[in-house]
């Protein structure tokens, strides 16, 4: 167990965890696809998400946060970006998700996209 500083304004120990995960979704669809899914007291550290297509034609990605506390307000990371066919997309900016914020995925024109995403998440 890791101790970190408690980022509250609401109080608490100061004591928490710290663990790396990792989330994936094979054959992504037009559909949205949640990547993380936001719970109070939580902190996540995106640290890369990977990826690919898996079909010889172009497939046009969107990426978009959604901040929960904030009337579920959105926010594009990609928005119709072109992956092309046999193509692979590393995004290794970081994102810090809080609470209930909810990172999500989708194909726009299409499946055979799979996604690979590596994280830290915090508790407090």
């Amino acid at each position: 167990e890791v101790k970190m500083a408690n980022p509250s304004t609401t109080g608490g120990t100061g004591a928490g965890t710290e663990v790396l995960r990792r989330a994936y979704k094979a054959t992504l669809a037009n559909t949205a696809h949640k990547l993380i899914d936001g719970v109070a007291d939580h902190i996540y550290t995106v640290t890369s998400i990977i990826v690919t297509n898996i079909a010889n034609t172009a497939r046009l990605i969107n990426m978009y946060a959604v901040i929960v506390e904030d009337s579920n307000t959105e926010l594009y990371l990609l928005r119709e970006m072109s992956l092309d066919g046999y193509a692979t997309f590393v995004w290794d900016d970081k994102i810090v998700l809080t609470g209930t914020d909810e990172l999500h995925i989708h194909s726009v024109s299409g499946a055979d996209v799979d996604v690979l995403i590596t994280y830290i998440d915090q508790t407090f």
